[in-house]
């Protein structure tokens, strides 16, 4: 019995369940992974790792500049991704894909609203080309009056390419909507700045040029 008593005791200990609050305890919380600051990422000494569960993105806008740099990057994560670009943009099979010119509006307003229906609504909406932020917003807010967002994520607008000013020009009561700065950057770095808007984390921000 006494065995018995020593071998659960240590279980407990090597499991962190003893209660112990001393240096080894302390010591086994840091390299389980688990940051209990913020419960939702995960650490291990040297790195910060924070999940991103498969979303539906949509990525629109007159030029194939970067655009199926995105979407690749979106469906290597594992998402959804659906695209409006010209006719002549490169093809994926990953991709949902909406050929048209984003200048005309109304076929960009039934693309949209086809894949709102399609999807149920998106999760992520990125876009390349600022004079269609009003019509994404137009849409979008009347699809939530009718089916409100639900998830913690949220809905967001990212304008690629995009300043403040472009920013308070769009009106958007139920999505947060920020931009990523294209200036001197190459692409690796548009392509980060827009991963860093879409963590679940970014949730905070609104109404920022990144």
């Amino acid at each position: 019995m006494a065995d018995n008593y020593l071998e659960r005791r240590m279980e407990e200990h090597l499991s962190g369940r003893d209660g112990a609050t001393g240096p080894r305890a302390r010591s086994r919380a840091h390299t389980s992974g688990i940051n209990t600051r913020c419960p939702d990422a995960l650490a291990v000494p040297g790195k910060a790792i924070l999940p991103f569960a498969p979303r539906r993105v949509f990525i629109a806008g007159n030029t194939t500049n970067c655009a199926t740099d995105i979407a690749g990057l979106f469906a290597d994560l594992g998402c959804r991704v659906a695209t409006a670009l010209p006719a002549d943009a490169d093809g994926d099979s990953r991709f949902r894909r909406y050929l048209l010119d984003t200048t005309d509006t109304e076929s960009f307003r039934t693309a949209f609203e086809s894949l709102l229906k399609a999807w149920r609504d998106t999760d992520l909406v990125i876009d390349m080309d600022a004079d269609t932020a009003n019509v994404i917003a137009d849409v979008w807010d009347n699809h939530h009056r009718r089916f409100p967002v639900v998830t913690d994520y949220g809905c967001r607008l990212i304008l690629v390419g995009a300043d403040s000013s472009t920013i308070s020009n769009v009106a958007h009561n139920s999505f947060s909507l920020n931009a990523v700065s294209v200036a001197n950057r190459n692409t690796r770095d548009i392509l980060a700045a827009i991963l860093f808007a879409a963590l679940p984390h970014a949730r905070v921000l609104n109404g920022l040029v990144i």
